[in-house]
């Protein structure tokens, strides 16, 4: 799970997560598929997901547009390595949903392909995504609830740091005893490996864990040493 697309890329470590990606693959010739449904499959986006294949050394990569068809199913179906790119997360929803692209995602997460979600990709990997209105009817800020694909077990967000998280603080107090939620600082992401360990990137990942009528804020820490932490708001009761 990425905040942004800039993780996929060297940044002063040895290696980039694209590169990390590919090391975690069986396949010695594996083939990468993009979705582009949250962005509307914008080509420029789809650009950026080239690049860091051209890093990671996967040649094989293809866009499975939103109406796609029987022939990019199949490669999607055999994919190694899935990128769900960022954007619109209601769209993006929308059309895993209507179209059976979910469905195929978490299959193929069974069978052990790495699954990359950026930004509104990476909400989408969590247990709900929510998508906030402006305003509503009574002049207090209301939220609307889009069905994720459950992949980790966290309400995810990203790129919310400076304003304290204030929409994930608001998801958790309306979700289920003991949710959790976790915040992708800019910059950061977060490796969820198979056997449930966890590996932050680049940045400090905030987790949120409501415990009765607390809401405690834990740190996770990448293993490099000197990186800065995100702003966070104080634990209390909601």
């Amino acid at each position: 799970m990425l905040a942004d697309s800039q993780t996929l890329f060297p940044s002063g470590s040895p290696t980039s997560f694209a590169e990390d990606a590919r090391s975690l693959l069986a396949d010695a010739d594996p083939c990468a598929a993009y979705i582009g449904a949250a962005n509307g499959d914008d080509p420029a986006f789809y650009g950026i997901f080239e690049a860091a294949m051209d890093v990671a050394g996967i040649p094989h990569r293809q866009m499975i547009p939103s109406a796609h068809s029987a022939k990019d199913t199949r490669y999607l179906e055999r994919a190694d390595v899935i990128v769900i790119a960022g954007g619109d997360t209601r769209r993006g929803a929308e059309v895993l949903a209507s179209t059976g692209m979910g469905q195929l995602i978490v299959d193929r997460h069974l069978a052990g392909a790495v699954i990359v979600g950026v930004s509104a990709g990476a909400v989408l990997l969590g247990q709900s995504g929510w998508i906030e209105d402006a305003e509503s009817h009574d002049g207090t800020e209301s939220a609307e609830r889009v069905d994720a694909l459950s992949l980790v077990p966290w309400m995810v967000d990203a790129h919310d740091e400076a304003a304290g998280w204030p929409r994930l603080l608001r998801r958790l107090c309306q979700g289920e005893p003991y949710a959790r939620g976790l915040g992708l600082p800019t910059g950061g992401g977060l490796v969820v490996h198979g056997d449930g360990s966890l590996r932050p990137l680049r940045k400090p990942i905030l987790e949120l864990k409501q415990v009765g009528d607390e809401i405690v804020h834990t740190l996770l820490w990448p293993e490099a040493e000197g990186v800065e932490s995100p702003s966070l708001t104080q634990a209390g009761r909601r």
